[in-house]
């Protein structure tokens, strides 16, 4: 009874970050994901370090530096305007892998790309890996990259399987 007893106190004081593998840089990841959901990419790019590194499918594929999220941003918008893309979506699944060494973390979670192409709707199943520095204002995504298949339709999409 005292070990149960024991194991509830300590089950309540541990943090909820503390079931992600990640702990707490987890929380710049998530962050980043909730608030491109809702639109609100001010809060979104708020979470990346001033000069951040990000490698995704579009063109030019690579961007950095100060207004690397902007010029992300615009370089997406245009790619997804030129394929008939819309109702996007970022939905990041489980870490796979989480190492962090004092204030520098490495992050590698599952993720979906889910949208509307041409009237059908489409999925990417993917891995996100994340870069994380920890600041004085709390974890921040110095780089991330998007890599996974093009995308299926989302009834034929399953989602990625572990490593």
């Amino acid at each position: 009874m005292r070990m149960m007893l024991i194991a509830a106190m300590l089950a309540a004081a541990t943090p909820a970050f503390a079931a992600d593998p990640a702990g707490p840089a987890r929380g710049a990841i998530d962050a980043f994901a909730a608030a491109f959901a809702k639109g609100d990419l001010a809060t979104a790019k708020a979470t990346h370090t001033a000069n951040p590194v990000i490698i995704d499918e579009p063109p030019p594929y690579m961007w950095s530096g100060r207004d690397a999220f902007d010029t992300w941003l615009a370089d997406l918008g245009k790619d997804s305007k030129a394929a008939g893309r819309t109702q996007e979506k970022l939905t990041i699944g489980n870490t796979l892998r989480a190492e962090t060494s004092g204030s520098a973390a490495y992050v590698i979670t599952t993720a979906t790309y889910s949208f509307t192409q041409n009237g059908k709707a489409m999925a990417e199943p993917g891995r996100m890996t994340f870069v994380l520095q920890k600041q004085a204002a709390g974890w921040k995504i110095a780089s991330w990259t998007w890599a996974g298949p093009r995308g299926r339709p989302a009834a034929t999409t399953k989602p990625p399987t572990t490593p």
